[in-house]
Order: structure tokens, then C-alpha cells, then sequence
């Protein structure tokens, strides 16, 4: 008789077990299409035997746990692969758009501006006094002056948006941090209860999904809650307490369990952030600070040449010219301060309202003893020495009344003008150029020039009687050969954590400094993509890897309900027989 029951017990537990089982395959497929969700499988223990009639036998089977299919190492190898993907995916994005910048097949390249900038010049000395090219050259210098204005303001723009999306991915990142917190409550809560299969899921699409934003690492305590921080070490979760990012100063913080923000911008090197910041703090500043250096070059070179030369005429009478850099130090203070050459010269020529009966001071730096810790009263003084030493009247020389601005000023009855500066004095000064600023930004065409196109320095002064040749296109042409001559450029190297380092490249003609730039743009834009299709095969085959083990297989699922529908058939049918061989036992009685 207690065989009998024994055997309706065990028929009654396998029902159980079976319908279970079904019903895990049922959740299986029900959820075959939901992201993030892991195939989760019965786990079928046989139970303890039990003595009867001197023999142990078996009591059935029942269900010892739910468990998801998960390989912690492929999910980790998987996540860890998720976030260098999503770094370098990042930067081709604005690295396409940055190489899009430097695109020179079209005419409005800042190559092609520079190619009209150097034509325009040597138009000019074909035909110095002609009016035509003269507008031709202004145009054509404003063009490239606009060229590397346009560079430096898109580029500006890039980090701009990326500080922006640097805040929303930092929002986004303490969203999630917030509902990892309040899932980690919740699985510890459940995890005494039974299984958190479901709820380990959705933590793992935020973790998965946290990853894609910066590089983290986490540990699961024995409760079911986790500690999720970056690799550097600051904890973004643990367990039920979830600790804040904020962009403050363009500087990505931690706040610390005691209330203290901690800037931990150098740290973060994969993930969304990590791209972003590469891209801010390394790569577009590389090229803002290159792009820089040649606009400073061209600005230097061509004024280094102007400066030697003379317009069509001098600067007329009443007039004042004020030099465009200023320092309220010693002249190594001025932005090309480091170019002046203290044991040249420059000579300053006087004439009358005409432009007639020229007389000349010679400005010698060094027997005026000027040199680089000298001001520019220090300078104002030895030239205006010079000038009453050779009794030229009608010309001064002042210092601007907040003392970092040399000023020349002539009386309505004399013209002035300049010629032979082997000193560069009035280049690192600002005076009688053709361009001024200091860079890609404000980099524009002396407005003295162009208001008076005859200023341009396309001829040279007698440096005997001050007289030119209408014809006298020489300074014209030495700026066209320009093209084709070496100058001093610096190169710069960015990496985050660490100072910013350069070095001198010298004797490289601007133009192929530029399109050793655009390569450079264009060999980075390529090591990224080349960096994304390597991550996206290795992410495609540890997900192929993961799929394989967690992603639900409906021929799989529906083989499985066919077993456990058998087993749950033929437990019925062993209750029916034992139903059957218990009544005939009554029957019998």
C-alpha cells in the first residue's frame, strides 16, 4: 500500500517539475526577440531515496533552481570589447567631419587659397602699379587670412559639440548608475526569495549599456548586489548607492562619498567619454595648435618681406601708425619678439608732402644698445635720438599712453616710410605689414593697406637716395618666390595627462607644411576606422560566442516542450495506473 502511494507521489512531484519546466521554455520563447535576455534553463535534481521493505528507493524528481545560461568571461571580454568599440566609433565620426575640413578637391581649399594668394603677387610684379591686381592681392589675402579663420572656428565648433555631448553622456551615465542602485535593491531583495533572473538581465543591459560610455569594472557580492566602478577606481555603484559625474570647467568629476569633486577627466581612456575626450583634449588640438603655427608662419614670412618694401608712394602727411602688436615688457614680449634680429637694422626715410627730397635715419638696434629686455619707450627713445641726430623734422616717434604700443607720426608738410630691415623690427611690431594677428583666429590683411591699396609693398627703396621705379615689382616677386622658400614652422604633439610638446620643423615652404597637416588628418581619420572595423569583428564574434550559450533557439525551446510534454503525459498516465491498481485493491478487499 505505501508503495502505491509512493509511486502517486512521485507521478504528482513529476507533474509539477514538467509543468514547471514548460513554463520555463514558455518564458523562453515568449522572450526570443527582448534585448538583453539570457536563455534560462530548469535545473532537474533527483531526490533523496527512501527505505522501504529493506531497499532505498528513489522519491522523484524535483526542481532545484532556474539558472541563466551566461559565460561570465565572454560577457566580460564582451563588455570590456564594447567600450573600446564605442570609443573609436566616436572619434571616426568627428574625425570624418574634421577630414571633411581639410577636403582640397574642391577650389575653396585653403592649398588653392594659398596657390591664388601666391599668383596674385606675382600678377602683381608683372605690373606693380596696376590698380587691378593690386584689388586682386587684397581679395586674394583676404581669402586665405578667411581660409584658416574658417579652419580654426570649425574646428572650435567640433569641441564645442562635443562638450555638449560630453554633458548628455554624463547625464546619461548618472541616470544609469540611478537605476542600477535601485535594481541592485531589488535583486538583493528577490535573491532571498528565490531566482532574479529577469531583473540580472535588465542590470546587465546597464551595464552593457554604462560600458558603451566609459570604462568600468565590477565584482557581485554573495547578496546579489554589485560594485561598479571605473577602471581607474572610482566607484559609480555599490550596491544600493550610486555616486555622481558632473562637466564643470570642461573637467569630467567625481563626487566622493564625503561631498568632494574630483576631476578624473585623464583617467577615462575607452567608452563614449574616452572618445570624445581623446578627441577634445588630443587630436583637435593638435591640429588647432599646427594650424596655428602655419597661419603664424605665413603671417611672419610675408610681413618679414613687406616690411622691406614700398608702395606706390610713402605714408602720407598727418598721418599716425600705430604697430599692431603690443607688450608692456621688453620687446621679447611682443608676439614675433623671438624673430627680431637685435644686431640689424631698418632705415626710416622722411620726405616732403610730395614723397620728395628723402632723407634717411639709419636705425641701428644694436649701436642704439636695444635688445631683447629693452621696452619700447627704450626704443621710441634711441629712434627719436636718431632722427634729431640727423635733423629730420616732421616725424616723431611715441609710446601709446598705456605704455605697449610704438606709434609713428608725421605733421601735414612730410611723408615717411621704410626700407632695408634686416633687424625684422617692424615685422614683430606690426608695422608696414601686410597682414596682421598672431594666428588662425584674427588672422587678417592689414587694414592700413586696405584702405589704401597703394601701400603694397611691391617695390624697393634706393638704399642710397630712397628713390623706387614706377616699375619695381622686386619685393612682388620675392614674395611670389615665397612659395617655393623654407621657413621655421613648429610641430605639435597632444596627449591627455601630459603637457603638450613641439618641436622646430625647419625649412618647409608653408604649402607643404599644410599638406603634411592634411595627411596627417587623413592617416588618423584612416587608423580609426581601420581601429572600429578591427573591435566591430572581435565584438561580432564574442556576441556570435555569447548568442550561442544565452540568445533563445526556438527549435531548440520547441524540442524541449516536446520532451517535457512526453514526460508530463506519461507522469499522468503513471497516475492513472496507480489510480487503476489502487481501486483493484479496494475492489478486492
Amino acid at each position: 500500500m505505501a508503495g502505491l502511494v509512493s509511486v502517486l507521489s512521485i507521478a504528482k512531484d513529476a507533474l509539477g517539475v514538467q509543468q514547471s519546466a514548460m513554463e520555463v521554455a514558455s518564458h523562453n520563447i515568449a522572450n526570443v526577440h527582448t534585448e538583453g535576455y539570457s536563455r534560462q534553463r530548469p535545473v532537474l535534481e533527483t531526490k533523496q531515496p527512501a527505505p522501504y521493505g529493506g531497499q532505498l528507493f528513489g522519491t522523484g524528481v524535483g526542481l532545484d533552481a532556474i539558472i541563466r545560461n551566461v559565460d561570465q568571461f565572454v560577457e566580460a571580454r564582451l563588455l570590456d570589447r564594447g567600450m573600446e568599440l564605442a570609443s573609436v566609433r566616436e572619434k571616426e565620426i568627428h574625425m570624418s567631419v574634421l577630414e571633411g575640413l581639410f577636403n582640397e578637391t574642391t577650389d575653396r581649399g585653403l592649398a588653392a587659397q594659398f596657390s591664388v594668394f601666391w599668383n596674385a603677387w606675382h600678377d602683381l610684379s608683372n605690373n606693380p602699379s596696376g590698380p587691378a591686381e593690386r584689388r586682386v592681392l587684397l581679395e586674394a589675402g583676404s581669402r586665405l587670412a578667411q581660409g584658416f579663420e574658417d579652419l580654426a572656428v570649425e574646428m572650435t565648433q567640433i569641441v564645442n559639440e562635443i562638450n555638449m555631448a560630453l554633458q548628455a553622456g554624463i547625464t546619461r551615465v548618472n541616470e544609469l548608475t540611478s537605476r542600477m542602485a535601485a535594481l541592485n535593491m531589488q535583486i538583493m531583495q528577490m535573491q532571498t526569495l528565490g531566482n532574479a533572473n529577469d531583473l540580472l538581465d535588465q542590470r546587465g543591459q546597464i551595464l552593457t549599456e554604462l560600458a558603451e560610455y566609459l570604462d568600468i569594472r565590477s565584482f557581485e557580492h554573495q547578496d546579489g548586489g554589485i560594485t561598479v566602478m571605473t577602471k581607474s577606481g572610482f566607484v559609480l555603484t555599490d550596491k544600493v548607492y550610486a555616486y555622481r559625474l558632473a562637466l564643470e570647467d570642461n573637467e569630467v568629476k567625481w563626487e566622493g562619498s564625503g561631498g568632494a569633486w574630483i576631476s578624473i577627466t585623464d583617467t577615462l581612456r575607452t567608452g563614449k567619454l574616452g572618445g570624445w575626450l581623446d578627441m577634445r583634449d588630443a587630436v583637435i588640438p593638435k591640429y588647432q595648435a599646427d594650424l596655428d603655427e602655419l597661419a603664424r608662419a605665413t603671417i611672419w614670412e610675408v610681413n618679414k618681406i613687406h616690411t622691406r618694401g614700398v608702395g606706390l608712394s610713402l605714408y602720407g602727411p598727418n598721418r599716425t601708425l600705430s604697430s599692431a602688436y603690443q607688450t608692456a615688457g621688453g620687446l621679447s614680449g611682443l608676439t614675433f619678439g623671438d624673430r627680431i634680429d637685435f644686431s640689424g637694422s631698418f632705415n626710416l626715410w622722411i620726405g616732403d608732402r610730395d614723397g620728395g627730397n628723402l632723407q634717411s635715419a639709419a636705425i641701428d638696434l644694436a649701436a642704439l644698445g636695444i635688445n631683447e629686455d629693452s621696452t619700447l619707450q627704450d626704443l621710441c627713445d634711441g629712434i627719436n635720438d636718431r632722427i634729431a641726430a640727423e635733423g629730420l623734422v616732421g616725424l616723431s616717434v611715441s609710446v601709446s599712453g598705456s605704455g605697449n604700443r610704438l606709434a609713428f607720426s608725421v605733421d601735414d608738410s612730410h611723408t615717411f616710410g621704410f626700407s632695408d630691415d634686416s633687424a625684422s623690427m617692424l615685422g614683430a611690431l606690426g608695422i608696414h605689414t601686410f597682414f596682421t594677428g598672431t594666428g588662425a583666429t584674427g588672422m587678417q590683411v592689414n587694414p592700413v593697406i586696405l584702405s589704401d591699396p597703394g601701400l603694397i609693398a611691391a617695390g624697393t627703396l634706393d638704399p642710397v637716395t630712397g628713390e623706387t621705379g614706377v616699375g619695381d615689382g622686386s619685393n612682388a616677386l620675392a614674395m611670389a618666390d615665397l612659395q617655393y622658400l623654407g621657413a621655421t614652422v613648429r610641430r605639435w604633439t597632444f596627449e591627455r595627462g601630459f603637457a603638450p610638446t613641439s618641436v622646430e620643423v625647419a625649412n618647409i615652404p608653408l604649402e607643404d607644411f599644410y599638406h603634411a597637416l592634411v595627411s596627417s588628418v587623413g592617416l588618423q581619420s584612416r587608423s580609426v576606422q581601420t581601429a572600429r572595423e578591427y573591435n566591430e569583428v572581435i565584438a561580432n564574434q564574442l556576441r556570435q560566442a555569447r548568442d550561442s550559450i544565452s540568445a533563445v533557439s526556438l527549435d531548440e525551446e520547441m524540442a524541449d516542450m516536446i520532451k517535457y510534454q512526453h514526460a508530463f503525459l506519461a507522469a499522468a498516465k503513471l497516475i492513472s495506473a496507480a489510480d487503476d491498481m489502487l481501486r483493484s485493491l479496494i475492489e478486492a478487499k
